[in-house]
């Protein structure tokens, strides 16, 4: 299994080229979608990402809709070798305002298999719904987790 852009903290070009990494594969699932004019940097940030660091799980992009109900940031791990990771949650930031953003965290270290995941999830996550408990209640965590098959 080979890991994308694992390098990604070696350098600031390598942490650059995986960035577009991610704001490309979520542009392209924006775009399937039909709503890739509706999202732009999270809590008005310049880039779709944090600034590259010095440190591990660093967040290599992150957006939200126009309306600021909804976003998305991606860490990805710096794992170099062992097994495959990927997990996804939602966070809620001002739950009892007028406006609370639902955020979708997706962390993962990046290897052909995940990132095909990180689509599944992004897709679901870029579909309108009417309702965000809706939405909730659309990601079920049983339809990503991937079954081992037993060895003949």
């Amino acid at each position: 299994m080979k890991r994308l852009h694992a390098d990604f903290l070696d350098s600031q070009e390598a942490f650059d080229r995986a960035k577009k990494y991610w704001q490309s594969l979520f542009e392209s699932c924006a775009k399937e979608m039909g709503v890739s004019s509706q999202w732009k940097p999270l809590w008005g940030e310049t880039e779709f990402c944090t600034p590259y660091t010095d440190m591990d799980a660093v967040s290599v992009f992150s957006a939200q809709d126009q309306s600021g109900s909804r976003g998305v940031q991606i860490t990805q791990w710096t794992a170099r070798t062992g097994p495959e990771m990927i997990s996804a949650y939602t966070k809620t930031f001002g739950l009892h305002t007028d406006k609370p953003l639902y955020l979708l965290v997706i962390v993962v270290t990046s290897t052909e298999s995940t990132v095909a995941i990180c689509r599944s999830l992004l897709n679901i996550w870029l579909m309108p719904f009417d309702t965000m408990k809706r939405l909730l209640v659309t990601i079920d965590p049983e339809h990503f987790i991937r079954k081992k098959r037993k060895k003949k």
